[in-house]
């Protein structure tokens, strides 16, 4: 869990990416830590509560980059499947 006491651990200027599962990292320690500096930026694709609300602070901030978890879900990716 990515939580207050891991992002205190982290270096100054970090950049968060998660991409496994949104319950793995406790938002309001990430919006703490983006917010502080200690976090520079964030990748995510996963968040607490799916689907995100539109409303979800995370979401305002320029340095958060947000994207579709089925992202590398395209027909090049598929192709094949299930064979591979």
């Amino acid at each position: 869990m990515i939580d207050a006491a891991a992002v205190a651990q982290m270096k100054p200027g970090v950049i968060f990416i998660n991409t496994s599962r949104g319950k793995t990292q406790d938002e309001s320690a990430l919006l703490a830590g983006l917010e502080s500096g200690k976090i520079r930026a964030a990748g995510l694709d996963v968040f607490e509560e799916e689907p995100v609300s539109s409303d979800n602070r995370l979401l305002q901030l320029d340095q958060v980059v947000v994207s579709p978890h089925i992202a590398g879900v395209t027909r090049e990716t598929m192709r094949g499947w299930p064979s591979r």
